[in-house]
């Protein structure tokens, strides 16, 4: 299940978690680690899909379950922890996520890099309106991730949530740039349309947009000082590839030409999110 929902098998992945639990349900006791880990495999697929709600509701007895099961600082119990952080933020209950972000930074069990804390406390931090913050945790997230087989699925997914943050934060082209190789891993580590993959390109609609009238977006990294200090951070973690680009005039030409099919993309995926299940409209 857990493959499945990396590569975009959302609808199946929570229909095997569901069957799941309905066929285990009955041998299962409420307060043992295969209770918890089966609704917590739920909760996550929900969070994937960006249902959080009946994912906020659920979380909490898993979360209980585990501690109870395996202890208050087990890696199980921490990764329910954090999937209900997360969850908490998306459907606005931000004061209970932050909450919940600065217990989990005090402790050290959190902080194992297996668990991506600063990477789930990112994407709190920027659905609380702190962009600053959200960046920061995203840099310190893109320079701790495992060495390992889905090395490049976790890079995708922190690079999605840093050009959100960038856009936020009006460096447009940094973002662009962000959910380019966010969009370029997406192709080989995903098979179906995800939310994820959505929020990048509507990440990158809003950057292509025109500013409206009377507002000016501000400077990029590249032209100055910013007052986090982020012009001093590598953009481009260790391990990854730097895009190269292209000469002459066939540049302007490129440029526009990938403006134009990302556009396309956006609207298309406009629709994807309004009539699919999984998809919430925007």
């Amino acid at each position: 299940m857990t493959c499945g929902r990396r590569l975009g098998y959302l609808l199946e992945s929570l229909e095997d978690n569901t069957r799941g639990i309905e066929v285990r349900a009955a041998s299962m006791e409420r307060d043992s680690r295969g209770w918890g880990n089966t609704h917590l495999s739920r909760g996550m697929t929900l969070l994937a899909m960006r249902r959080p709600r009946p994912r906020a509701g659920r979380s909490l007895p898993a979360v209980e379950s585990l501690e109870r099961a395996v202890g208050a600082t087990h890696r199980f119990t921490l990764t329910a922890r954090l999937m209900r952080m997360v969850a908490l933020a998306q459907v606005g209950r931000t004061d209970q996520a932050l909450a919940e972000a600065a217990a989990l930074a005090a402790m050290p069990e959190a902080q194992h890099p297996s668990l991506f804390y600063d990477a789930h406390a990112g994407t709190v931090y920027r659905l609380a309106g702190r962009p600053v913050q959200a960046f920061e945790a995203q840099q310190r997230a893109l320079h701790r991730i495992p060495d390992d087989p889905v090395r490049r699925w976790n890079l995708m997914r922190v690079l999605v949530e840093r050009g959100l943050t960038e856009l936020e934060l009006g460096l447009v082209a940094e973002s662009q740039g962000s959910l380019d190789e966010a969009l370029a891993l997406s192709a080989t580590e995903q098979r179906r349309e995800t939310p994820m993959r959505a929020d990048a390109w509507l990440g990158l609609g809003r950057a292509l947009s025109p500013p409206s009238s009377g507002s000016t977006r501000r400077r990029s990294r590249s032209s100055g000082p910013t007052p986090f200090g982020a012009a001093s951070t590598p953009r481009t973690p260790p391990g990854s590839t730097p895009r190269s680009g292209w000469p002459g005039w066939i540049a302007g030409w490129a440029i526009d030409a990938r403006q134009r099919l990302r556009l396309a993309r956006v609207a298309h995926l406009r629709s994807v999110t309004a009539s699919r299940p999984g998809f919430p409209s925007r």
